[in-house]
């Protein structure tokens, strides 16, 4: 049976959960979110006449693509969460990105689908931002001399300011699941950081269905759920998010604290107040977040 998108990347967040952890959970959510509102790519920048060499369509299947790669290379899912967030910021930013003089310039190049040229150079750069080095596979899948991938990779990063490192939804996911969890956690005098990968060394993977979910829902007020798991399941609902056209010039941190939301909802409603006042502290509209739970949910049953 075909695992769904979700449960595909609820595995995929598990065992990699350290590699959300590579930014301070310790900062002020305020300036957090300050930074992440500098960084909003364009609503719907594909409609603009100076954009219409890049569609709709081409960006679902560059994304999909992403997620295949990510599943059969065994790549954290932070990396299609992250390439598609760079992928909007460059696209936002080039006008008529697909008709690049290096690709065109290119024997080997010219001959591949523009947009999966870039996309493929996007995704290699999100993965190392995450860890992962996916250049060798990029190279075979597009036959070409790596130097004509690093020029392009170049001319990207130059587009992008060289800002590939800014917060996505997830770093929101973690900030403030630390937050809401900290009054759960055994005192000690490790930083919510180091606490985080303690608890990810005790993770163990198991597929998650709906007949689980269900379960984990009767069970909950049982047995509440730890924070990694909490974190996982948050993060996987990012790029559900993240991967919706309808909320493509949402703030990072709005889409992590959406995420947030939906798994409080699902398992820990005793969170909602303290959750309602971090938002208020870190300047997050709550009554944004909430609405796009509100409207994601309305056209989709995914959980």
């Amino acid at each position: 049976m075909l695992k769904t998108s979700y449960e595909a990347y609820f595995e995929s967040y598990t065992p990699h959960i350290e590699n959300i952890q590579q930014y301070d959970v310790e900062s002020p959510l305020s300036y957090m979110v300050q930074l992440a509102n500098a960084q909003v790519p364009l609503h719907e920048y594909w409609v603009s006449k100076q954009f219409n060499y890049f569609n709709i369509e081409d960006r679902d299947n560059l994304i999909d693509w992403f997620e295949r790669v990510a599943v059969q290379k065994k790549l954290p899912g932070t990396a299609v969460v992250r390439a598609t967030y760079l992928l909007d910021l460059y696209y936002s930013k080039i006008p008529n990105a697909a008709k690049n003089i290096l690709i065109k310039q290119s024997q080997t190049l010219s001959k591949q689908w523009d947009h999966s040229v870039i996309g493929g150079c996007i995704f290699d750069i999100a993965s190392k931002v995450e860890g992962v080095k996916l250049f060798p596979a990029i190279i075979a899948c597009f036959k070409c001399p790596a130097q004509e991938l690093l020029e392009m990779q170049l001319q990207i990063l130059q587009s992008l300011n060289y800002n590939v490192t800014m917060l996505t939804g997830i770093d929101f996911v973690v900030a403030m699941s630390t937050n809401l969890y900290q009054n759960e956690t055994t005192p000690n005098i490790c930083s919510p950081l180091k606490q985080l990968k303690i608890i990810s060394q005790q993770i163990t993977v198991s597929p998650i269905n709906s007949d689980q979910d269900q379960i984990m829902n009767i069970n909950h007020k049982k047995e509440k759920l730890p924070m990694s798991k909490f974190i996982a399941k948050a993060a996987a609902r990012v790029s559900i998010f993240q991967k919706n056209q309808k909320f493509i010039s949402v703030s990072q941190a709005t889409i992590g604290a959406a995420a947030v939301l939906q798994v409080i909802k699902a398992h820990r409603k005793d969170f909602i107040k303290q959750f309602a006042k971090l938002c208020y502290e870190g300047k997050i509209e709550f009554h944004e977040v909430q609405g796009i739970c509100q409207q994601l949910d309305s056209e989709s049953k995914v959980w």
